[in-house]
């Protein structure tokens, strides 16, 4: 049975402290998204919608959390979600996670397309259809792995993925430009071992 995580409601004084020293690695339109907390620990920021949205029902921090433990269930590599709730005062929902040590296959120097095939192959076999899937988002573990990041939008079923799915999941793979390169010159050995499960 998994620990309940801490579930908390940070107040400004708390926020203010908490990301005084960090380092905002990511942000958008809307502000920060990811804080790298420099102990291990990362933050990271959902906004809370205001127009109709699965966040009215199914919170956003709540989801990462969920998903973080379902991946970890089926023996896929992520992160470590220690601390989850809201900040008020920003009108946010947060998620304190372990950083997972590694790097992205996208700054990686080359791919191991036989890896991230085999890689896929587990994961759509699983049921898992990672809505967020490029390369920033996949990690080279230290232990020679592969692991997700950005956890948030995926859809899990009983029974492996659909071919309608897993070529669906594999064109979001190639959604992104900046991927483009890395992934065509690994793309022919990637399938090969996709196929070859």
């Amino acid at each position: 049975m998994a620990l309940e995580l801490s579930q908390q409601s940070l107040k400004k004084d708390k926020w203010e402290s908490l990301i005084e020293k960090a380092d905002l690695i990511e942000q958008d339109g809307f502000g920060p998204k990811v804080f790298d907390l420099k102990d291990g620990r990362m933050l990271k920021i959902f906004r809370v919608k205001r127009f109709w949205s699965s966040n009215l029902w199914s919170p956003f921090a709540k989801r990462f959390v969920r998903n973080t433990r379902r991946l970890r269930q089926l023996g896929i590599p992520t992160v470590q979600c220690l601390e989850h709730g809201s900040i008020p005062h920003l009108d946010r929902t947060y998620v304190i996670y372990e950083r997972l040590p590694g790097r992205t296959l996208r700054e990686a120097s080359d791919l191991d397309g036989v890896l991230l095939g085999q890689f896929f192959a587990h994961l759509h076999d699983q049921g898992v259809y990672f809505r967020s899937c490029h390369l920033g988002n996949l990690l080279l573990l230290e232990d020679g792995n592969l692991g997700l990041i950005d956890v948030l939008d995926m859809k899990f079923s009983n029974g492996g993925l659909t071919t309608n799915e897993r070529k669906r999941n594999f064109r979001r793979l190639r959604s992104r430009t900046q991927d483009h390169v890395q992934l065509d010159a690994v793309w022919e050995n990637m399938m090969n071992a996709y196929r070859k499960g």
